[in-house]
């Protein structure tokens, strides 16, 4: 199996094959964006909640929560979201960036 490049080549060749399709991977960057623009800047812990909250309504595909960041983090390499600058707490975690949609 080749590496994709989402896994590292160290990893086991479960992760890569756990590493979602492209279109997959789109669809979710795209309702986090939706997210950004609809809802306004938040936290990953806030963008997974509130991707786990709409998933079904909106047919987004299934994810596991931290694929959320990791999406939010593809993005911020492609310069369509940015951090604000801001930290915040969400429920008892610790403090978190606040992300949005770049301008």
């Amino acid at each position: 199996m080749s590496p994709t490049p989402l896994a590292r080549s160290t990893d086991l060749d479960t992760s890569h094959a756990a590493v979602p399709g492209r279109r997959k991977r789109e669809v979710q960057k795209n309702a986090i964006l939706w997210l950004l623009s609809t809802i306004g800047p938040m936290t990953d812990h806030q963008l997974a909640h509130e991707y786990k909250a709409q998933m079904i309504a909106k047919g987004w595909p299934a994810t596991q929560l931290d694929s959320v960041r990791k999406r939010r983090a593809e993005l911020k390499s492609e310069g369509r979201v940015v951090a604000t600058g801001r930290r915040t707490g969400w429920g008892s975690g610790p403090s978190s960036m606040v992300w949005a949609v770049a301008e």
